[in-house]
Parts: C-alpha cells; sequence; structure tokens
C-alpha cells in the first residue's frame, strides 16, 4: 500500500513511541527508577507525542468515513486516555507510567495495523 505523505510522517514518528513503550515494559517496578523514566517520557516524547495527537485528530478524522467512524472513535478515545496517564505522571503518579506504556505500545500497533491501511484510501494521495 502506497502511503500518503501525512500517513508517512506520522509512521516515522511511530518508532520513538515504540522505543518509549519498550523501555517502559522492560523497566523495574523500582520507584526511583519508574520516576526517573517517567521524567524522561515528559520531558523527551510528551510534547511531541501531544502534537502528533494533534496532526492525527486534525488531518486523519476529517476524512474517516462511515466505514472508519468505529476506527475514529477508538483513535479519539486512546488519545484522551494517553493524555490522562502523562497528566497523572506529570501529578507525581509514577504507577500510571506502566499502563501509559502499555496502551501507547497498542495504539500504535492499532493505528499501523488497522486504522491507518483504512484511513489512507480516503487521503487521495
Amino acid at each position: 500500500m502506497k502511503r500518503s505523505g501525512l500517513i508517512l510522517a506520522l509512521s516515522r514518528e511511530h518508532h520513538q513511541a515504540l522505543v518509549f513503550a519498550r523501555r517502559i515494559a522492560l523497566q523495574s517496578d523500582s520507584v526511583p527508577e519508574l520516576a526517573a523514566l517517567g521524567q524522561r517520557v515528559l520531558d523527551e516524547l510528551a510534547p511531541a507525542l501531544l502534537v502528533h495527537f494533534e496532526e492525527e485528530e486534525q488531518g486523519l478524522l476529517p476524512v474517516a468515513d462511515d466505514t472508519a467512524a468505529e476506527n475514529a472513535r477508538r483513535l479519539v478515545a486512546e488519545h484522551e486516555q494517553l493524555r490522562a496517564l502523562l497528566g497523572a505522571l506529570r501529578e507525581g503518579d509514577v504507577n500510571a507510567l506502566k499502563p501509559f506504556g502499555a496502551l501507547l505500545a497498542d495504539h500504535v500497533r492499532f493505528e499501523e495495523r488497522t486504522l491507518f491501511p483504512q484511513i489512507a484510501p480516503l487521503l487521495g494521495n
């Protein structure tokens, strides 16, 4: 499948998210170590990730037709969950890190395997 410029750019950005998700999955449950990695997520990943979410929501949702509507709703719901988990991390809840990492990995795989192939033909390029 040939990917549009928007989907190709979004796919490239997914690599960093998956790297962080893997680091989180492998992280011990030591509170100081979780806190340190959580801070790295907030400093290094979160700013770009939040922009990425906006780009997906503004660039993909308007073209979603009836066949993609359910997956578009899932995209938005998962973005909201990820934003909430980042908010919990900002408030010092290190227990939000592991669920954040797991959801992030699942979310990226959903977009790459399901949503992007479904939306790509609707983008028309």
